[in-house]
């Protein structure tokens, strides 16, 4: 193996199980390595090499895998497996509500943006077929053409050298207009022939076929995952037969497979339709090897051709590039952002926010999350306040806040008529102290509460399992536990503190 790890606090040694080392988060090791071959380059984000013989290594806020010299180093939290994989597991079922892909049990909690952004565009797709508006608006179009190709007639002028295709000659004997005597020969001096040109509207209909394979090609995708699932789940329940298993849950998992299969029908019968538009002989001589001028199809009088542009721009605003100043990136391996990604969904989801909203909100890619904090989130209205939540709302210095610039995780923004705005902070802490809040994160939500103006409250939301609350003066300040391990309703509780 090569080497050895001590935890440097108590010179502990580190045993070697399972082909793995297992180190703690927020401690310090050192490695020593007899062979002398640690390498400078690969401490550069997990610790700090101090000779080829020896080099330290922490974890700070982490829970992951890294590998050095082919060896894996485990981290784990204080916090316990038991938690951390209750927290993905829960993640992981509020997400597929919300038609976020994740495959949260997994340890790497990897995720696929990818597949998220094509549920979002299928979702919008087949909304649009199933209320009939969609196949109306493609078959106005095909039944009503103003475009192709037609013969436009010219002149040619022979004696200004204009030159005779093959396809002028077809109209020579019937279009010549008058010859001149040219070396001992009689030649037309004019011809009228034809051209094949292309009305306006084949720029629209390159548009139409390029929307048709983008919707085909997303269906394609559907229907082959849908295939795998449907294969998975006959397996399923065959074993589940053979092995005698409880009845209950052969029933539950058919009743699954039928849904699953029955879906998967009228995506095929979607395709198919598609197909037929894709076939119609106005696109034979279709091409789009050039870009799609959105901007003239904006602008264009005809409105079903509004409506298939609008939709597919619906579809595919969500494969843009994520970037910009209001995104906030969490890091799917930072104990931190995982509980305060955790803790935000769990506000969305017990103050029943709309799913559709939600999609606007959270994007992913394959390490992480990544937030809209420009996205303000309609809660609700109680005690004749409408309910607004902030993620990292900035309160800058001397606008926003007595004295320094502080931007919580989550904010609830308190309006009503003839009100000034007021606030409610939470932020969310991943540790606590025997189950209870601890006294710095406390102190932390008197700083919200005394600093940003207008505040009515702050509170913490921790993995512990009691409730507290101070009143200061006509302001709240306290603790809320969100935990999987022992779930409360964070609307209920925090109505409570209000009422």
């Amino acid at each position: 193996m090569g080497y050895r790890i001590f935890d440097i606090k108590s010179d502990h040694e580190i045993n070697f199980l399972n082909n793995e080392f297992i180190i703690e988060e927020n401690k310090k090791y050192k490695i020593i390595d007899d062979t002398g071959s640690l390498k400078p380059e690969e401490f550069t984000t997990i610790g700090d090499w101090l000779s080829p013989n020896l080099a330290t290594i922490t974890s700070t806020n982490k829970v992951a895998v890294f590998r050095l010299k082919n060896i894996d180093i485990r981290v784990t939290s204080k916090l316990g497996d038991d938690f951390f994989n209750k927290v993905k597991t829960e993640i992981a079922e509020i997400e597929k509500q919300l038609l976020i892909s994740s495959n949260g049990l997994e340890e790497t909690l990897a995720l696929t943006h990818g597949s998220f952004l094509e549920d979002v565009a299928i979702s919008l797709l087949l909304e649009s077929w199933n209320n009939g508006e969609l196949h109306r608006v493609l078959r106005f179009l095909f039944e009503n053409p103003r475009f192709g190709f037609f013969n436009k007639s010219i002149e040619k002028d022979l004696t200004k050298g204009d030159v005779l295709s093959s396809a002028d000659f077809q109209h020579l004997s019937k279009s010549t207009s008058s010859f001149i005597a040219h070396n001992g020969k009689v030649i037309p001096t004019t011809i009228d022939t034809l051209t094949r040109a292309q009305t306006h509207n084949v720029i629209e209909m390159r548009f139409i076929k390029f929307f048709l394979l983008f919707c085909f090609n997303l269906l394609e995708k559907r229907i082959i995952s849908l295939e795998f699932e449907i294969t998975e789940l006959k397996q399923n329940i065959y074993d589940l037969k053979v092995e005698g298993s409880n009845n209950n849950r052969v029933l539950l998992l058919s009743n699954t497979l039928c849904a699953l299969e029955s879906k998967q029908t009228k995506n095929k019968k979607i395709k198919l339709n598609l197909n037929i538009f894709l076939r119609n002989k106005a696109l034979d001589n279709v091409k789009f090897t050039g870009g799609i001028d959105f901007t003239s199809l904006k602008l264009h009088n005809q409105f079903h051709l509004k409506y298939l542009l609008n939709l597919y721009l619906k579809m595919r605003k969500s494969f843009e590039p994520l970037s910009s100043d209001n995104l906030v990136y969490l890091d799917i391996n930072s104990l931190e952002n995982l509980y305060e990604y955790y803790c935000l969904i769990r506000l969305l989801k017990d103050f029943d926010v709309p799913i559709e909203n939600i999609k606007s909100l959270i994007k992913k890619d394959k390490s992480g999350w990544i937030i809209d904090k420009a996205i303000p989130m309609a809660i609700g209205e109680y005690f004749g306040f409408t309910f607004t939540l902030h993620f990292k709302k900035n309160f800058k210095s001397g606008s926003g806040s007595y004295s320094q610039s502080y931007d919580p995780d989550y904010t609830i923004v308190l309006a009503k008529e003839g009100y000034s705005e007021s606030y409610l902070h939470l932020d969310a802490k991943y540790k606590h102290y025997k189950g209870k809040v601890k006294k710095d994160d406390i102190d932390k939500m008197h700083t919200y509460t005394h600093a940003i103006k207008r505040s009515k409250g702050s509170i913490v939301l921790f993995p512990g399992n009691e409730n507290v609350r101070y009143d200061c003066l006509s302001t709240i300040v306290g603790a809320l536990f969100c935990t999987p391990n022992e779930p409360q309703n964070l609307q209920d509780s925090l109505i409570k503190f209000f009422e």
